[in-house]
């Protein structure tokens, strides 16, 4: 008579092999939810990881105010205020010279316990303001998720900007007509669906200056 078996023919031996597999498989994946929330607890106090770039897309100050530090950092800029209830904020702006001209952007991305990053971009020749401002969200939301990885899926994120194309874009309110900020447009989305949950919304000017410096 087999091993486990009380009726020759090995049953009850293949219900303790399934429940032996199942056990495993969920002691496996609640050694990977832990796993996610260490990942994103440490991020919260602002010790994550560098997201790898590459190095053009990073350069010195794009428009007056402050000194750039070797990360990107506006020495003489504020920090953003967080939002209540997310566990990261960003706040970004992007513009062009001449528009179309070169163009520029900058964002932070800060969480309760303070600044996790602030990045300065050049975006070359012969881009417009709404591009600008599109591609930035873009790099921003890309270096929080690329920060997170897996924990992604379970974060909240408050974004803010003072471009209302863009804001009212993103959230479907308005249609975008242009041919040249569709693709970006899509991608923002995608991006924003990466997280457990997203609130983007607009505000003032002056609130993207205080902490961007233009």
């Amino acid at each position: 008579m087999e091993r486990g078996s009380r009726n020759g023919d090995g049953t009850d031996g293949d219900l303790v092999d399934m429940v032996g597999q199942l056990r495993s498989i969920i002691a496996r994946q609640q050694r990977t939810i832990a796993e996610q929330r260490d990942e994103l607890e440490t991020l919260r106090r602002g010790a994550g990881p560098a997201p790898t770039k590459t190095p053009s897309a990073r350069t010195a100050a794009a428009s007056g105010g402050g000194t750039a530090t070797a990360n990107g950092t506006d020495a003489g800029a504020a920090v953003a205020t967080a939002v209540a209830g997310a566990d990261f904020t960003i706040v970004f702006d992007g513009g062009a010279r001449g528009n179309p001209g070169r163009g520029y952007g900058s964002y932070q991305i800060v969480s309760a316990s303070g600044l996790l990053s602030h990045e300065r971009l050049e975006y070359g020749d012969r881009v417009t303001n709404n591009q600008a401002e599109y591609r930035t969200l873009i790099e921003a939301l890309t270096d929080l998720r690329d920060r997170l990885g897996r924990a992604a899926a379970e974060t909240t994120v408050a974004v803010r900007g003072d471009s209302q194309l863009v804001v009212q874009q993103v959230n479907g309110r308005w249609k975008v007509k242009h041919a040249e900020l569709q693709p970006l447009h899509e991608q923002a989305r995608e991006l924003l669906k990466g997280f457990r949950k997203t609130d983007v919304a607009w505000h003032r000017r002056d609130a993207s200056v205080r902490v961007l410096g233009h």
